[in-house]
């Protein structure tokens, strides 16, 4: 049972895409509703079609804002409206087409939770992949009053759709031209990973040796530092962790819990000798299970009862903790 509403921003970066998180949720979901200005296949396929391939129901609203979704997509749409009776897709029709640009998700996870998005993306190649997309996540109860008035208006606008027809996709005609955000990129982002995980520049290694409890004073200031948007973070006084920059990527060891972290470093604040690092986590592993064996082929020890030291280590070593923590 969720008892307190948790907030957050999400940005897109190439390492840890909106795509992947989007996926991971649809996955686990029993409901989907989502409503985008702009659709593309592949995204529709990657959200929507995750979702129904668990079972789970679904409805997806858009319009036609500057005919930019392709004539496919909407085929594509239908179609997966005739294979899964779970599933119901509408063109927005208040007025015109033209004007719809609206972008939220609603999510209700298996576990009873709900995860609502809002924020600049749009349901394309792009939108989920591109870095500079900004969502705020919402996570509470079903139930709860900020979910009810999210889900209240994802009704208002659904109600003003109507069912995608097949009248409506032989009429359609698309632009000539695609918008900038719908340009298919998987290929060039996986090249783009593949080259950043080949040539970074380095890898650093560091400790967690103590937990900071979410209702402290030292954890309400780490957050005001950093706004309110670091899920993850890490405060540290070691000197080396002061060289870090946004997009380095390190290996977190947790002696607390023992387990290892491969992260990307989404921010940075110093506040006197202490520096504080959000973070992403990349892949995740426990010590006794794997994780020190995984390491230790990478060429880095780490012992199960004591932090390692923090320092920074040849790229390539961390290509190989990146390798070794993502095989199956």
């Amino acid at each position: 049972m969720i008892h307190r509403m948790k907030t957050k921003v999400l940005t897109s970066t190439p390492l840890y895409p909106l795509a992947e998180v989007m996926q991971k949720l649809s996955m686990n979901c029993v409901l989907f509703w989502g409503a985008s200005a702009f659709v593309t296949q592949s995204a529709v396929e990657y959200v929507i079609g995750a979702a129904l391939s668990t079972g789970a129901q679904a409805r997806f609203l858009t319009g036609t804002f500057g005919r930019n979704t392709r004539k496919a997509t909407f085929e594509h749409l239908r179609e997966l409206a005739k294979q899964y009776p779970s599933f119901k897709t509408k063109v927005w029709s208040c007025g015109s087409h033209g004007k719809f640009h609206a972008k939220i998700c609603l999510w209700r996870l298996s576990s009873g939770e709900a995860v609502a998005w809002i924020g600049s993306a749009n349901l394309t190649d792009g939108g989920l992949q591109n870095q500079g997309e900004l969502v705020l996540e919402v996570r509470g109860e079903w139930g709860s009053a900020t979910i009810r008035r999210l889900r209240k208006a994802f009704e208002s606008e659904w109600k003003k759709g109507q069912l995608l027809s097949s009248t409506f996709v032989n009429t359609y005609r698309e632009a000539k031209r695609l918008p900038p955000d719908s340009a298919p990129i998987q290929g060039r982002m996986r090249r783009k990973r593949k080259r950043m995980q080949i040539y970074r520049e380095r890898f650093f290694v560091t400790n967690v040796t103590r937990h900071i409890p979410e209702d402290s004073s030292v954890a309400e200031h780490v957050n005001g530092l950093f706004g309110g948007t670091a899920e993850h973070w890490v405060r540290h006084s070691a000197s080396p962790l002061f060289e870090v920059l946004p997009g380095d990527m390190g290996l977190l060891c947790d002696t607390v819990v023992q387990f290892a972290t491969v992260v990307e470093v989404t921010d940075i604040r110093h506040d006197g000798t202490i520096c504080m690092l959000a973070y992403e986590p990349i892949v995740k592993r426990e010590y006794k299970r794997d994780a020190l064996q995984r390491l230790k082929r990478a060429g880095v020890h780490v012992d199960l009862d004591r932090a390692p030291r923090t320092r920074w280590m040849d790229a390539q070593v961390g290509v190989r903790v990146l390798k070794e923590m993502r095989r199956k």
